[in-house]
């Protein structure tokens, strides 16, 4: 039989465990939130790099003449 003095040290150990874990969780939950809004985020600043680009664009066809008069 295990002393009752172990016995209480080992559930101690098994608390502290629980919180780790516990704590581990939810780190990990948030660094996943973290993940998907930096993602979002990139996605954003994607389609706003392409509507920039896509707007230079067309002023440069209209500079350079390659974009004919809708008229």
């Amino acid at each position: 039989m295990i002393p009752a003095a172990d016995m209480v040290e080992i559930r101690q150990s098994i608390d502290r465990i629980r919180r780790d874990v516990a704590l581990g969780l939810k780190q990990m939950q948030e660094l996943a939130a973290d993940v998907r809004e930096t993602r979002n985020s990139s996605i954003r600043l994607e389609n706003s790099l392409r509507r920039a680009l896509a707007t230079i664009q067309e002023s440069e066809d209209w500079k350079d003449g390659s974009n004919p008069d809708p008229d």
